[in-house]
């Protein structure tokens, strides 16, 4: 675990509020510069992300100095979990940012300790987390966090030759961009189209029809899973405008047989089209093949530089991206859990029991 100074200061932590906006817009310019979110767009995201949530408003917890500048953040997101089938509220810890001067105080942990007692006194059964960053992982871990295995992100590209520029850099990624270049064209002309059969449709907002879909099929296939609801599809997706999400469904027969929902967005140094859920009917695998149809019809019109979609290995939708040219990227997430008492079954769990997608995370 790194090493932390032995106290905190003049800091204290106290729970945020809705007024905390501007402060915790503040601290995010400060403390995630690498990020490509205006000031204003991380504080519409905040504001959806944690007072807009259906389920209930986050418990949020900032860290703030004498003068009352905030220099720390995390938010403990409230979902409504699927576990053996059964309703339970789960937690998502997500936006941990600590000032850049504050990341050798006792800040750091205080906020994931103090996050993480709220399991016992606020009601969730768990915590879950997808972490990508090795030092947060490690750290993380530290604090009592178990790390249940690897999730990669599937990637399809677009346009070798910006991929092969960007990853090599220099003379050699220009050189290389320019033998990748005939690729560019083959990339394009490979995509899946809609199967007979099957009606592919652009939704902007999602009833109770869907809903059938994931009982009888996703929540019913894995012991933990969030669950997915017309309320939860439509803050997740619909709820901040300015992300850009759109949604299709797959109908086989007239009933929702699949759906998956994406955005443009930059994804490190390339423009992606960043999968954030997709889920069909295992038992009408052309619905799976018409949404990728739309996956490749928007990046294509999109000019993305890759397509990219979190999913873990044994999931029958891992296997529709590998036929359609995805495959498995260096990038991955861990998922990790947190359970308030040992006895509890979640810690214990592998990662074949679970479903996590970039719907379990506020990034994508």
């Amino acid at each position: 675990m790194p090493e932390y100074a032995p106290t905190l200061g003049a800091l204290t932590i106290r729970d945020g509020t809705r007024a905390d906006r501007d402060a915790v817009a503040d601290l995010f310019e400060r403390a995630e510069p690498e990020i490509p979110l205006t000031r204003a767009a991380f504080g519409d995201m905040w504001e959806w992300l944690h007072w807009g949530n259906p389920v209930r408003p986050s418990d949020v917890l900032v860290g703030a100095d004498a003068d009352g500048t905030l220099d720390g953040h995390v938010a403990m997101l409230p979902v409504m979990f699927r576990a053996g089938g059964e309703p339970l509220l789960a937690g998502w810890p997500c936006e941990l940012m600590v000032d850049e001067h504050q990341r050798k105080s006792l800040l750091y942990p205080a906020l994931v300790q103090k996050l993480l007692r709220l399991c016992t006194t606020h009601g969730y059964a768990f915590a879950y987390a997808l972490i990508n960053r090795p030092r947060v992982l490690k750290a993380n871990i530290a604090l009592g966090l178990r790390p249940l295995g690897e999730v990669p992100v599937w990637a399809r590209p677009y346009r070798p030759s910006s991929i092969a520029r960007e990853m090599l850099g220099g003379a050699r990624g220009r050189a290389a961009a320019l033998l990748a270049a005939p690729a560019n064209v083959v990339c394009g002309m490979l995509g899946p189209r809609v199967p007979r059969g099957i009606a592919l449709q652009e939704v902007t907002r999602f009833d109770t029809e869907i809903e059938p879909l994931f009982a009888t099929t996703l929540h019913a296939a894995y012991r933990y899973v969030a669950e997915r609801t017309a309320a939860s599809l439509n803050w997740r997706f619909f709820g901040l405008p300015a992300r850009g999400y759109r949604a299709f469904v797959a109908r086989s027969g007239g009933r929702i047989a699949g759906y998956v929902a994406f955005r443009t967005m930059p994804m490190r140094a390339f423009t992606a089209l960043g999968i954030a859920d997709l889920w069909h009917d295992p038992a009408v695998p052309a619905a799976g093949t018409a949404l990728l149809a739309a996956v490749d019809r928007a990046a294509r019109e999109e000019q993305v530089d890759l397509a990219a979609c979190l999913m873990p290995r044994g999931s029958p939708m891992a296997s529709l991206l590998r036929r359609h040219w995805f495959f498995a990227s260096p990038e991955s997430f861990t998922l990790t859990v947190y359970q308030p008492r040992r006895d509890l079954p979640y810690g214990a769990s592998t990662l074949a029991d679970w479903h996590p997608t970039w719907y379990d995370h506020d990034y994508v």
